[in-house]
């Protein structure tokens, strides 16, 4: 179980630093989603309407 958590642990982190990286474009916001109960992680792209 340890081992999981460890898993867990790379992706919530991987995911923060992909997402924290500066982009060319501005107006986009990224968006970082743990759903850490059903281990579901997304990063999301969006940009205002």
């Amino acid at each position: 179980m340890e081992k999981l958590e460890q898993y867990r642990g790379y992706i919530q982190q991987s995911l923060a630093e992909y997402a924290s990286r500066s982009s060319s474009k501005s107006e986009i916001e990224k968006q970082v989603i743990f759903d850490t109960i059903h281990d579901h992680y997304q990063l999301v792209y969006r940009t205002p309407i």
